[in-house]
């Protein structure tokens, strides 16, 4: 068994520490809906499939439920990790530097049994893939399927499921975590796996042989509309800003605000990158139809040198056919770019209103507020003690912020209308209506911990300074605002350093359970238990393209006419998640009292729109292109 490489990252500054998302400073170096009346409309007897949802039948120590609250009903979230067969560590030990920001989780259905199967990159352990049995129950399969790692000393942060190759199974692309390099392990139809790294062009993609530089995102889209599946990896790459931290510290003229990370930023906006640095990593790789990628960064406009980035999404922020990407990135360089029709990507940041956010880490692309319109959530840092953040340059403790679409492309921010500000030290997020209402509810993960390896302290504070212990975040999506965080009434009472999160249907009961992949520890797997005979409803999609380089659609965006005159629902395929994950390609949705659903159009990549109408509920249904 391999043991895990711990990674100190020296201090060249006394007493400085640049943290945010993490750890210590490195001085090495409205929307419509389509118009369905005018689009091809599907009769009834179109090729598609359903699924009959399955009972929960996974056991778990009894809890009592929680007691119905008259706003979002008895939402009862019972926590079943060691029944599910998740109850392993995602590394052997404490995580320091790099690793520190690690724990990823991807979610798919990878060998298309009609379930959603799980798996979870490690540190200093095999890779775990955690096929589902139909009914919430897992088994590892890592070994026989050949995903364990090549590289388990290093480790695994991101990952992510996409069919790179357009055969119709779905492979595995993971970031490497600290010094370790990025694997592409290609699916041979049968399950099982191979290294594909080198013959994707993806070999370049190397860690880069110093801590606090780690790839901690990756997402696939067909941006450029050519029909097969591109691919952005990013890097937490600041030694520019070290450097400018540098600079003002050895000045001793230098003021408090000088010393702000969003300064410092927009210095490292302006001033010329110095000679000698070896430049980020963050990539935007295009696919030349068989599963080869070309660094198109720079054709495309992007300046990753000035992005200290964590998550890459994929979405139409105008709804012009044309998937935007949304990026988060620390010390205040998160970044909205709009896609030019596949010709490039252009920065609309502060056209848009958003990036005020400073330690942007998770993100959420989703209607959340019910209008038809995408919203943007990115999870920050407000720690639990704020003393931790002044004596940390590069933490602003301003929390997470909620940007809501106007429909044309630019956002309002309305964090504290809805009350979601404070996450504590938030990462991965997960929008997903747990209680069947119609409306998307909010969870966040969180938690940071400072340490010390050795006689060589991390970062200098005293015990209990930092976020390690912090609750996770459920905030239910009420009639009222703000929204409250019920996460402890409904039973997420998780507190350990969680990172990925993922809203799936783990038994197939049409409820959407929670995943958190926690730094060090376990997974926790929650499991939704909404009660016997709920007059709520629910509809799940399963979008195909057998006869394309996109099989499973990814790009694809679903409008939902409920026919109960609210606004449409806006879905996306994505090839992603909110941070360090992969969200299933299949959608769902909740309905309320809703039994049926007036329509489902579907804008296919490349912009063709087929609708499927008078959709009963509680089935997954399976619509083919055509």
């Amino acid at each position: 068994m391999a043991t895990s490489k711990r990674f100190q990252v020296g201090c060249g500054i006394a007493a400085a520490a640049l943290l945010a998302g993490a750890w210590a400073l490195t001085a090495a170096t409205d929307e419509d809906p389509a118009e369905v009346a005018s689009a091809p409309t599907t009769p009834a007897t179109a090729p598609t499939t359903s699924e009959p949802p399955v009972e929960d039948t996974t056991t778990t120590a009894p809890a009592p439920p929680p007691p119905p609250n008259e706003e979002w009903g008895a939402i009862n979230l019972a926590d079943v990790t060691a029944a599910a067969g998740l109850d392993a560590p995602q590394a052997e030990g404490p995580l320091l530097g790099a690793d520190g920001q690690v724990g990823g989780a991807a979610v798919a259905d990878y060998d298309d049994d009609g379930d959603q199967d799980v798996f979870l990159p490690r540190v200093g352990l095999p890779n775990r893939l955690l096929r589902n049995d139909g009914e919430g129950g897992f088994t590892d399969v890592a070994a026989e399927a050949g995903v364990e790692g090549v590289d388990q000393e290093n480790g695994y942060g991101a990952a992510v499921w996409a069919d790179v190759e357009g055969d119709g199974d779905l492979d595995l692309y993971l970031t490497g975590a600290g010094r370790g390099g990025s694997l592409l392990l290609v699916n041979d139809g049968t399950g099982r796996f191979d290294d594909g790294t080198a013959r994707a062009g993806l070999d370049g993609l190397a860690g880069s042989g110093l801590a606090g530089t780690a790839s901690y995102g990756a997402a696939f889209d067909d941006w450029d509309h050519d029909g097969d599946l591109d691919l952005i990896t990013t890097h937490w790459y600041k030694a520019h800003l070290d450097l400018q931290l540098q600079t003002v510290l050895a000045d001793p003229e230098t003021t408090a605000d000088q010393l702000q990370p969003c300064t410092l930023a927009e210095r490292r906006r302006t001033e010329p990158l110095p000679e000698g640095l070896p430049g980020s990593r963050t990539a935007l790789l295009a696919n030349d139809g068989t599963g080869r990628f070309t660094d198109v960064t720079a054709q495309l406009g992007v300046d990753v040198d000035r992005v200290i980035a964590f998550q890459p999404v994929f979405a139409d922020v105008d709804d012009d056919g044309w998937n935007d990407l949304f990026l988060t990135g620390d010390f205040c360089t998160s970044r909205l770019y709009r896609n030019d029709e596949g010709r490039g990507f252009v920065d609309i940041t502060d056209a848009a209103g958003v990036g005020t956010d400073q330690n942007g880490m998770g993100s959420v692309v989703a209607d959340l507020d019910g209008d038809g319109v995408l919203d943007w959530f990115v999870s920050s840092i407000a720690a639990s003690n704020p003393d931790s953040c002044l004596e940390l340059l590069g933490c602003e403790n301003a929390g997470n912020r909620l940007y809501l679409g106007d429909g044309d492309g630019t956002f309002t921010d309305a964090t504290d209308r809805f009350g979601v500000r404070d996450g504590s030290w938030g990462w991965g997020a997960a929008a997903a209506d747990l209680n069947l209402d119609g409306r998307l509810d909010l969870a966040l993960a969180n938690g940071v911990r400072f340490q010390a390896a050795g006689d060589e302290v991390q970062v200098g504070l005293e015990p209990g300074d930092d976020s390690a212990d912090d609750p996770t975040r459920v905030w239910i999506n009420t009639p009222t605002e703000p929204w409250p965080d019920a996460a402890q009434q409904i039973g997420v009472r998780d507190e350990a350093n969680g990172k990925a999160m993922v809203a799936f249907d783990a038994d197939g009961d049409g409820d959407l359970e929670l995943l958190i992949a926690n730094t060090g520890e376990a997974p926790v797997l929650y499991r939704n238990d909404l009660p016997a005979g709920a007059a709520t409803h629910w509809l799940g999609l399963r979008l195909r393209d057998p006869g394309g380089p996109n099989p499973f659609a990814v790009g694809a965006r679903v409008t939902v006419d409920v026919g109960d005159g609210s606004a449409p629902r806006i879905l996306t395929v994505a090839a992603g998640g909110s941070f360090e994950s992969s969200d299933p390609t299949d959608l769902h949705l909740g309905l309320g009292a809703a039994d049926r659903v007036a329509s489902v159009a579907v804008r296919w990549p490349g912009g063709e729109t087929q609708v499927v109408r008078d959709v009963g509920a509680d089935q997954v249904l399976t619509i083919e292109r055509g």
